[in-house]
């Protein structure tokens, strides 16, 4: 079913009256059950024991409302009798379908709610899977991918990721970790990578004081 508020509440309350055993469900295994027929016990005070109603029509929105239908009732006691024994017979040939349905529905969205908690984890990954289901990239051979840490391979492939990408219209990536993360081993990295395995030089920009730093790295 559509998860909707209209759909909710037609659930709660079936589900309130088979709990409160107020309606009572069979399911006819023995051949296909096509006919309509709606029996009501009228109370021992009144003169007659009951009425049917037999027709086209199902007890729905559309079946006594907005279709061309068909009913008759029936009010002599022979005749009701009658079909009064056709259902129970049915009745009885028939397998009970309550409990299925409650645990069917226990089961459901209908009882299953999400916590606030499980929305937010929920709308957290669909905001950041792409970050999380990343794939690993060629091994370096200027470059072992050992001395990064976890969290820092996962930025070199992210990386690589939005490079190799045909639809990043910069053609660039920005590596923005805080302070003391490890950007510039996530960048050497990225260098090896493209002088290795794309052979393609870089071009380092930095400030002067961050000049023999870089030399020192040896990226030659």
């Amino acid at each position: 079913m559509e998860q909707n508020d209209e759909n909710e509440s037609g659930l709660a309350a079936l589900w309130e009256l088979i709990r409160d055993k107020k309606v009572d469900i069979r399911v006819f295994n023995k051949g296909t059950l096509h006919s309509k027929a709606y029996i009501f016990d009228l109370p021992e005070t009144n003169y007659l024991q009951g009425i049917a109603i037999v027709g086209s029509s199902n007890l729905s929105i559309s079946g006594l409302s907005n279709n061309s239908e068909l009913n008759v009732q029936v009010a002599n006691q022979n005749d009701y009798k009658e079909i009064k024994e056709w259902f129970d017979k049915l009745w009885d040939e028939s397998e009970d379908f309550n409990d299925l349905f409650m645990n069917v529905v226990k089961e459901s969205w209908f009882q299953k709610k999400v916590t606030p908690y499980e929305i937010y984890i929920k709308t957290l990954y669909h905001l950041v899977k792409e970050r999380i289901e990343i794939k690993e990239h060629s091994a370096l051979t200027a470059f072992d991918q050992s001395l990064l840490y976890p969290f820092q391979r996962d930025a070199y492939n992210r990386s690589i990721d939005i490079l190799e990408n045909p639809e990043n219209p910069q053609d660039g990536v920005f590596v923005s970790d805080v302070v003391g993360l490890g950007k510039s081993f996530i960048a050497i990295a990225l260098i090896s990578y493209y002088w290795s395995v794309k052979q393609k030089a870089a071009l380092i920009i930095c400030p002067a004081s961050l000049k023999i730093m870089w030399e020192d790295y040896n990226l030659n």
